[in-house]
């Protein structure tokens, strides 16, 4: 039985929202909607009189994962001006938390750096891990190998001497 597979435009996966164009246009502008619904409790938390490391630490906790899930995905399709539509809500929240400086000098002051620096280390970690499962899997396979060798080896040495010949005299 053969069934019809519809065809869309987009769909969200694991809340990661896939065009049909590759563009990250339409999943950008649904982290940045859902991540600025939460500056109202920065905004709250100002004006309550939490010292900056906690308004910070909240920031890090509630806001930026938004803006980061699942950015090793989608990263290095972004488009500048995508990127500085995501790096606004950290300047937004940075203004919110340190209305008196500069966003470079805000999140130096907050101990962060730059969204897009963020999302590069993460691709590069993310690389570095299947490199290393990757070359792991390969000594793996290796050792198995040569495992199998060495076992080889034991056996035809062990015949020798069953059969009275030297490692010397067996080729």
């Amino acid at each position: 039985e053969s069934s019809v597979i519809e065809r869309v435009d987009e769909f969200k996966i694991l809340g990661v929202i896939f065009s049909s164009d590759l563009a990250w246009t339409r999943h950008v502008k649904y982290i940045v909607a859902k991540a600025s619904k939460r500056l109202f409790a920065l905004c709250q938390l100002v004006r309550c009189g939490f010292s900056y490391d906690d308004i910070v630490t909240v920031y890090c906790s509630l806001i930026r994962p938004v803006l980061e899930y699942a950015s090793p995905v989608w990263h290095c399709g972004l488009t500048g001006v995508l990127s500085d539509e995501v790096e606004s809500v950290q300047k937004r929240c940075m203004r919110i938390i340190f209305p008196h400086l500069s966003y470079s000098d805000a999140i130096a002051v907050a101990g962060l750096e730059r969204l897009s620096a963020r999302r590069e280390t993460a691709v590069i970690k993310l690389l570095m891990k299947s490199r290393m499962r990757r070359m792991y899997c390969i000594a793996y396979c290796l050792s198995n190998q040569l495992n199998q060798v060495w076992q080889r080896v034991t056996t035809i040495r062990t015949d020798c001497r069953e059969l009275g010949l030297s490692g010397d005299h067996a080729h």
